[in-house]
């Protein structure tokens, strides 16, 4: 949003914007430190993911646990949600009838598409833009749906992208679309989206590293991939959520790369906790 004025370039793969009415010394060495080291946690999170995803699906490798327990709970692949499916057996050997089939493998080659564009945008570099709600001079609070979830102090979202067209040779084109996912629309460059986070929060807030790193992913999913928000993993439908549903969730793909990252499925209480293993239970 306009509030902020000033941009100050991190690292080469992270550059924040903030506003000058917080002082010279803003945002002070060690949240700028927190900063640095979440977005490192983001990228480290979404490559080890990609690299499993890669293995399971480009590779054809067997999926093997903690793998299957984290996609089932997180994309709705366990057997009491997977009924839609054509086929849900788990490594189901290739055939030919299968390339045409919506079965699991097809699901989760969906979920790498989106875990790639993430990782990519990621760890080539990620726009921060710094909520800091005090001192917004257009919008604030819930005229951004910059709204913690859990109604503590807000801790980041991304702004709503615009659909855009182009016009090329007499035809219409649309560039972006919001909700459309990269298959359909381009959720990428420095506008149209980029990724606010409240920097004070997640420096005071209570959130390690890799939580405050889940919230960056949750965003760049919506930023990156085009997804929205269904269900929050601590909200108590989040586990009923349908394939399709779980696909377009933002904390879908967050928890589920964190998990994988972390080598066990981790079920989300609250936005500051990434840790926890087998909550909800």
């Amino acid at each position: 949003m306009k509030h902020t004025n000033k941009v100050r370039v991190l690292s080469p793969a992270v550059t924040i914007a903030y506003s000058s009415a917080r002082g010279d010394d803003y945002p002070l060495q060690n949240v700028r430190t927190d900063i640095l080291n979440a977005a490192a946690r983001a990228r480290k999170i979404m490559r080890d993911t990609v690299a499993k995803f890669d293995k399971v699906v480009f590779f054809r490798r067997p999926e093997g646990e903690p793998f299957t327990s984290i996609v089932n709970y997180h994309f709705g692949l366990d057997a009491a949600r997977g009924g839609t499916l054509d086929n849900n057996v788990v490594d189901a050997p290739l055939a030919l009838r299968s390339l045409r089939e919506n079965n699991r493998r097809s699901v989760l080659n969906k979920i790498r598409m989106g875990m790639l564009s993430i990782s990519f945008h990621l760890n080539t570099g990620v726009y921060l833009i710094d909520i800091d709600a005090a001192n917004r001079t257009i919008h604030g609070g819930q005229q951004t749906n910059a709204v913690d979830p859990q109604n503590v102090t807000t801790h980041g979202y991304v702004s709503s992208p615009k659909e855009k067209s182009v016009n090329l040779f007499g035809r219409k084109f649309t560039i972006l679309a919001q909700g459309a996912g990269m298959q359909q629309g381009l959720f990428s460059g420095i506008r149209n989206g980029e990724i606010h986070i409240n920097f004070d929060k997640m420096h005071t807030g209570g959130y390690t590293h890799q939580a405050a790193a889940r919230v960056i992913i949750h965003e760049a999913s919506h930023k990156y991939w085009g997804v929205d928000d269904h269900s929050y993993a601590w909200d108590p439908g989040y586990d009923t959520l349908s394939i399709a549903d779980t696909l377009d969730n933002a904390d879908s793909y967050a928890w589920a790369a964190v998990s994988i990252e972390a080598g066990h499925l981790i079920k989300g209480t609250g936005s500051r906790d990434s840790t926890n293993a087998g909550a909800h239970a």
